[in-house]
């Protein structure tokens, strides 16, 4: 994160059975779920993202799918005699 130049954002502290750890607002898997969800809105193949992420499991890979608003908008704007929504 630090090369990357990406803030960690605020510290907390996780209790974890006895003895306590320190994550932070922002880490790795903020970075994967940010480049799945902007590879997903930007209409990139489930297969591709995949393969880009490193994931070879589905449903790992639906957790980080975040599909914006507008996408979905888009998607249901294709089907054919439904009112158009504009996000």
């Amino acid at each position: 994160m630090e090369t990357a130049g990406v803030s960690r954002g605020k510290a907390r502290i996780v209790a974890k059975e006895s003895a306590g750890r320190t994550t932070h607002e922002r880490g790795y898997h903020s970075l994967r779920h940010s480049f799945v969800s902007m590879l997903t809105n930007c209409d990139v193949g489930e297969d591709l993202r995949k393969k880009l992420a490193g994931h070879s499991d589905s449903e790992v890979h639906a957790i980080y799918t975040h599909f914006e608003v507008k996408t979905l908008a888009a998607a249901i704007g294709k089907m054919p005699g439904l009112i158009t929504i504009e996000a």
